[in-house]
């Protein structure tokens, strides 16, 4: 053992001890959240300098200094949970110029509104790696597309599963303009000397289902499966219209219950009128009879002289039987331009949500403390429509008429400086909102108690092959028409009255072009309503036809929809009972 050796063996562990000094702190590292780092960014640019910064928050300096380089990172840096560090900025791809346009092409599909899948991505990126790298040294590489990769750049470039929110049809292209003319007719309105907000009336039609449930629940953390159990009526619903006036008046709800027979010993409430109807769907004659019930009992009760009526395009509300109803009544209509219902129509914007929410809770609170009742299967049984219908009379009761005054401001229909936010930033920034579009899950439930009766609309036949742009809500030309084949075996309609004036065509409108090959001929069809009271819409459909020319004028669109479909003329009832007699009798004569 030398003597250094020696020395250390010796050494006394108390002497050790008495030369360490226990007052100094120890020294650790310290992590700084982003939202720290964005106090002391804030602080320096008041006009500190970096040493006052590192006095003010006891830093060293020279970290101070670092995060003053990464500013722009830090501050715009998302803080939806405690975060201490920014993304690296260092490119951990093998292949980034692939993946460069790989995630180019992923932004452009999505700003189409195209649903990008994890085998489109995989697809695209074989197809990229091979198109790139074809003559390169990364050709000899079998890129195989592994998770592990796909996982790894959907991480590098901040992309991520996400569930879909809103789904449907876009917004027309010249959608600022249909705004703006549909709020100068509304300003007509407002400004006439008679004008009172009892005669503002907007009505819109709900589906209404049986079997209501939320789509969330409270659950256990780490649950596979989070069930619902309902009664097997999610299908089951009526049809309800709801009206209001723009003064905040709740105008009866108007319910269709899809029956044949009256509910038994079932008297409604006062704030509804029940329609039993087997289908429980709008259509023409629907209409007329809620114009009648509520707005013409509305209309006697009040002496109000007329009322305008903001009403959707949808096309039960354009026949010419309603029309003749809205004259008869004193109503005039105000059309809220098509697919804007979600922007410009108080119901759609502020109603239907509130109403939803409360429904939903009154389901609940019935499914979990009212005792179940069941059928002789077993099965539970659903609310019922009495219980339903009791709802949605509770809940129209409670509805707060302040919400429905302001509805018809936030659209801009009694004025334009208190607009919703969506509609706000349309008009002012004076462009589209690429994701906001018509909900499809609402469009889906109109179209679906709405009557698809195709005898609405009137077809004539036009020389020119030339758009009507005779109303102000149409969407743009510029958007390709679609072509509807015809066949010869479409019956002829008689002409019609004058008491349905079609729409002529102008020579401002714009022409769509013309196709240059002989066949098949293009035959230009106008669709047609009666023009009164601003029930003017009129659109241009290009139907291709053979070579022979279609000699009837005029073709009613029921027996163009059943040629199309199915090849020859639909046949009517008397026809059907015929046909069937003899096969019953053939069947005889075989036995």
């Amino acid at each position: 053992m030398n003597s250094l050796e020696a020395a250390v063996f010796n050494v006394e562990p108390e002497s050790v001890l008495s030369e360490v000094d226990h007052n100094k702190p120890v020294q650790h590292r310290v992590r700084h959240t982003l939202s720290f780092k964005g106090k002391v960014i804030n602080f320096y640019q008041k006009g500190n300098s970096i040493n006052k910064c590192a006095l003010e928050f006891k830093i060293d300096r020279r970290i101070i200094s670092r995060w003053i380089k990464k500013e722009s990172r830090i501050i715009n840096t998302k803080l939806k949970r405690q975060r201490f560090a920014v993304t690296s900025e260092r490119n951990m791809a093998m292949y980034p110029v692939m993946e460069n346009q790989l995630s180019n092409w992923i932004y452009e599909k999505r700003n189409q509104g195209c649903c990008i899948t994890a085998n489109s991505i995989r697809s695209k990126a074989i197809e990229l790696f091979t198109t790139i790298y074809k003559n390169t040294d990364e050709s000899v590489t079998d890129f195989q597309c592994s998770n592990g990769w796909f996982y790894n750049f959907l991480k590098r470039k901040n992309f991520a599963l996400r569930r879909i929110t809103t789904s449907g049809r876009e917004l027309p292209k010249n959608s600022i303009s249909i705004i703006k003319n549909f709020f100068a007719d509304c300003q007509k309105i407002t400004n006439e000397p008679d004008f009172r907000p009892e005669k503002l009336i907007n009505v819109d039609e709900k589906s209404i289902y049986l079997d209501f449930p939320t789509n969330s629940t409270y659950d256990c953390k780490g649950a596979k499966r989070v069930k619902a159990t309902t009664c097997g009526g999610e299908k089951a619903r009526i049809s309800a219209a709801f009206t209001a006036s723009s003064a905040g008046e709740k105008l009866p709800i108007f319910i269709l219950v899809p029956r044949k027979t009256d509910l038994p010993n079932y008297t409604p409430p006062e704030n509804v009128v029940i329609v039993y109807k087997e289908s429980a769907t709008f259509d023409e004659n629907t209409v007329c009879s809620y114009l009648r019930k509520i707005l013409g009992t509305h209309k006697e009760l009040t002496d109000l002289r007329n009322i305008h009526l903001v009403i959707d395009s949808a096309r039960c509300h354009l026949t010419s039987k309603v029309n003749k109803e809205f004259v008869d009544l004193g109503i005039e209509p105000l059309f809220v331009p098509p697919r804007m219902t979600n922007l410009l129509q108080p119901a759609d914007v502020c109603w239907f949500a509130v109403i939803k929410k409360m429904y939903h809770q009154r389901w609940n609170e019935w499914f979990i403390n009212e005792p179940r009742t069941f059928t002789r299967f077993g099965n539970a049984k659903s609310p019922g429509y009495a219980k339903c219908i009791q709802w949605l009379s509770d809940i129209w009761k409670e509805f707060n008429p302040e919400l429905i005054s302001n509805s018809f401001a936030y659209c801009g229909i009694l004025n334009q400086f208190n607009l919703h936010s969506a509609l706000s930033h349309i008009l002012k920034n004076n462009t589209i909102i690429n994701d906001f579009i018509e909900d499809l899950d609402e469009s889906d439930e109109i179209a679906d108690h709405f009557s698809t009766d195709e005898r609405i609309v009137f077809f004539e036949r036009t020389s020119n092959v030339e758009v009507t742009n005779s109303s102000p809500y149409l969407p743009s030309t510029s958007s390709p028409t679609p072509t509807i084949p015809s066949t010869n075996s479409s019956p002829s309609l008689p002409s019609t009255s004058s008491s349905t004036p079609t729409i002529p065509s102008t020579n401002s409108s714009p022409s769509l072009p013309s196709t240059s090959s002989p066949t098949p001929t293009i035959t230009t069809w106008s669709l047609s309503v009666n023009n009164e009271n601003n029930l003017g819409f009129s659109v241009i459909s290009q139907y291709q036809t053979n070579s022979q020319a279609i000699t009837s004028a005029q073709t009613t669109s029921t027996s163009l929809i059943n040629s199309k479909k199915k090849g020859r003329p639909r046949l009517s009832p008397e026809e059907k009972e015929r046909r069937a007699e003899e096969r019953r009798n053939i069947k005889r004569s075989k036995n």
